[in-house]
């Protein structure tokens, strides 16, 4: 097994990753072809080599083989790292209670706005009817 390993690795060696994560990129032809969720594909020609997975989705390795008709495809499913989506964490809670503390005063900075408006209008108004009352 080792041998083989050895002269034939696999591709990549897990089939799904993490947001942020590396992964080593083996290959027993001549390249490797990324393309990405979106499309954008990436030709690896030097290996091994660490590829950073920067977006989610899934991700299709394609092993060019110079001596065989057929290419090796490979598909990696990259999802959302397990830390943000932990429910007891505090760190993430509290990044939400300085957002509500943001919203807070803004909120106040708005009443006095909106306070400030009501007013001019209600000076408007009283001009308007004073005006209306004796023309």
């Amino acid at each position: 097994y080792n041998a083989i390993d050895y002269y034939l690795p696999l591709t990549l060696e897990e089939h799904s990753f993490e947001l942020g994560d590396s992964a080593a990129v083996h290959c027993k032809g001549t390249t490797v072809s990324v393309s990405d969720g979106k499309g954008e594909a990436t030709v690896l020609k030097v290996f091994p080599q660490e590829y950073t997975f920067r977006e989610l989705g899934t991700y299709t390795f394609t092993t060019d083989y110079s001596l065989e008709k057929e290419d090796e495809v490979r598909k990696v499913y990259v999802k959302i790292p397990a830390s943000a989506s932990a429910i007891f964490g505090t760190s993430d809670v509290r990044a939400v209670i300085d957002k509500i503390d943001v919203l807070g005063e803004l909120a106040t900075d708005l009443f006095v706005y909106f306070a400030a408006a009501l007013v001019v209008f209600l000076f408007v108004e009283s001009y308007l009817q004073y005006r209306s009352d004796y023309y």
